[in-house]
């Protein structure tokens, strides 16, 4: 209630407590954001091997609000998810929508799902102005790894350097992490919700709070790129005066 009464910029929970009881009260009394139609969630994760995602950083959704996505809602994480990249790391987003098929290597209705969201994900995204790659369907090696992605596509802009990752269903995520042993995360940052409606106020005090802890571990590659943009986002929030 705090947050939604804007008394509060943001709050922890979970600990003691079932996702399902996390979320009932964000989406009874936060709610959704006015122009988001699905609210997601993307864990934002650091490995080791650089040559992954941008500099080592992937951005993967979604991880466990909506376990079974239409094509519609798939299109809609795909987009909000790659805003949220394009903001947080100041890159143009790639991403690739995966699927345990490759540019139909095989044929099944949840294949057709993915690709079908590929494409509605680029009609929005070219309707908010999204700078962005989209790319479906798409295994996650082929998606991450180059030499893969050069023996099963050619043409592509996000194959093999996706730096945005989106699943078909939750449960695919767990049979991600477990595929590439030698790409296990470094770190995770956590989980955040994408698509509820913002505090509005303290947007300089959370900039400045991620700042403070994010500088305070400067060896990370993630949270330098994170840094850096929290300054330009602060520097358009609060402008020098002439």
């Amino acid at each position: 209630m705090m947050v939604a009464m804007h008394q509060a910029d943001g709050l922890i929970s979970g600990a003691s407590h079932i996702t399902g009881s996390v979320l009932r009260p964000l989406f009874q009394i936060v709610r959704a954001a006015p122009d988001i139609a699905t609210v997601s969630s993307c864990m934002i994760m650091e490995v080791e091997d650089t040559r992954v995602g941008e500099n080592g950083v992937l951005f993967m959704a979604d991880c466990g609000v909506v376990p079974d996505p239409t094509v519609d809602q798939l299109a809609d994480i795909a987009v909000t998810t790659a805003r949220l990249a394009r903001h947080m790391l100041g890159v143009r987003p790639r991403v690739a929508l995966l699927s345990f098929s490759t540019k139909g290597s095989a044929s099944h209705p949840s294949v057709g799902k993915v690709q079908a969201a590929t494409a509605m994900a680029k009609r929005k995204a070219e309707q908010l102005f999204l700078e962005a790659d989209f790319d479906g369907e798409l295994q996650v090696d082929a998606a991450i790894v180059p030499e893969i992605a050069e023996r099963k596509l050619h043409d592509s802009q996000v194959a093999g350097r996706a730096n945005v990752l989106i699943f078909p269903e939750t449960q695919f995520r767990q049979h991600c992490q477990q595929a590439r042993p030698d790409r296990r995360p470094r770190e995770r940052l956590r989980t955040y919700f994408i698509g509820l409606e913002p505090a509005g106020r303290g947007r300089f005090a959370r900039l400045e709070r991620a700042m403070t802890f994010l500088a305070s571990r400067p060896s990370s590659a993630c949270r330098r790129l994170i840094i850096k943009n929290c300054i330009r986002a602060l520097t358009h929030i609060c402008p020098a005066s002439k």
